[in-house]
């Protein structure tokens, strides 16, 4: 396995994998260590908090520590924040546990400016990130989910977090060998957040992708509640569904890959929004499994608008401030993905439909911003070969 990009693709298939292997069995472990649904809120909110505050120092710290050194790290801390998860024996063990962990989620801007580094031109750096960000993790969660159900009921629930411990060791083991292309470090001080927010491609960029993520959640994030309230799918039926959901991600990344009017970041992401907007639609007007499963399988352009996103920041910024863009990228994925559910909550208590009719009334005049943003940073044209001459 000589190629970079083919270990970073195996090592996200065991870190994402890991991830598999207990998130949706996570909030019924919580409550086996005698949590109640407040605190088992409270150790769900306070992990997400813990990952935003985390990625804040994440660009200061890539200046400073060399990527596999920061990777090898912080993805330590990312094991031993499992182990100890799966080592509780009260609830609020949980809050110093998922303390460690979080410290592991700054390993992932080192990460993307480590793939757009081995990305040679626009169409390459697409493909690099789609496969690393989209088809490794689509891939891990077809087979893990189903995994760690089978480890929960055949030994614990405690054994999930264990295993992922483990695999999460796996990944952070090939990340390692990964070393980064030889880069000119940029001259004078480091560049800051503000420093980046005030380029204005990546202002751009940052809030494309705060708009996408936030009300691409909103849309979502309540779909298993809203198929089981208003439809009375079982929970087997919808986690089968789930699956569909990665297999979507899987085939529109190959897509993006093999077809090369969508490698450009903003036109695989225009591809991602219509696909994800088409399965807003037959998800609110879908009455059958059949329809269901077709709104999941387009529900997949989820995940790769997200992973998109890094290729359109390695796209637009330049190396002095990619670090920070990174970061950005990180932080701003991971607000959109807090703030959405809230409000979500609130429209599904009116009306279980809102949450999606306005997933799909903003991801509209997205996907017109991402068509229009695709035109601003059109690629250049490859320069034309001279003829020959005698």
């Amino acid at each position: 396995m000589q190629s970079p990009t083919a270990r970073l693709f195996v090592a996200m298939l065991f870190n994402e994998g890991a991830i598999g292997l207990y998130v949706t069995l996570w909030p019924l472990y919580i409550a086996t260590l005698g949590a109640s649904p407040p605190q088992i809120g409270l150790v769900m909110g306070y992990a997400g908090l813990i990952r935003l505050l985390c990625l804040l120092p994440s660009g200061v710290l890539n200046d400073r520590i060399p990527p596999r050194r920061l990777i090898l790290a912080t993805r330590s801390l990312a094991v031993l924040g499992l182990a100890l998860c799966g080592l509780a024996r009260e609830w609020w063990q949980l809050l110093p546990a998922t303390t460690v962990l979080g410290v592991g989620v700054l390993a992932f801007p080192a990460l993307s400016n480590l793939i757009a580094g081995l990305s040679a031109d626009s169409a390459q750096r697409t493909r690099n990130f789609t496969l690393v960000y989209t088809v490794a993790p689509s891939v891990a969660f077809l087979v893990t989910p189903a995994l760690g159900g089978i480890i929960a009921q055949q030994l614990s629930l405690r054994a999930t977090l264990l295993a992922a411990a483990l695999l999460t060791a796996i990944a952070a083991a090939i990340l390692v060998t990964i070393r980064p292309p030889a880069t000119e470090r940029p001259e004078g001080p480091p560049a800051s957040y503000l420093a980046a927010l005030r380029y204005r491609p990546v202002l751009l960029v940052s809030l494309m992708m705060l708009s996408t993520i936030t009300f691409l959640t909103l849309g979502w994030t309540l779909a298993p509640n809203f198929l089981q309230d208003v439809h009375g799918l079982e929970f087997q039926t919808i986690g089968w569904l789930g699956s569909l959901g990665a297999g979507g991600s899987v085939l529109l990344s190959l897509v993006i890959s093999r077809v090369r009017f969508f490698q450009p970041p903003f036109n695989g992401l225009a591809l991602a929004l219509s696909s994800v907007i088409g399965g807003f639609a037959v998800l609110l007007l879908g009455e059958t499994l059949w329809a269901f499963a077709v709104a999941y399988v387009l529900r997949g352009g989820f995940l790769v608008a997200w992973s998109v996103f890094y290729a359109a920041y390695g796209e637009v910024t330049p190396a002095e401030l990619r670090s920070r863009a990174f970061a950005l990228a990180e932080i701003l994925g991971s607000a959109g993905s807090t703030i959405a559910p809230f409000l979500a909550g609130w429209l599904y208590a009116i009306d279980p439909r809102l949450p999606l009719a306005l997933g799909l009334l903003i991801a509209l005049p997205l996907l017109a911003a991402a068509l229009q943003l695709g035109r601003q940073f059109r690629p250049p044209a490859p320069a034309p070969v001279a003829a020959a001459t005698d």
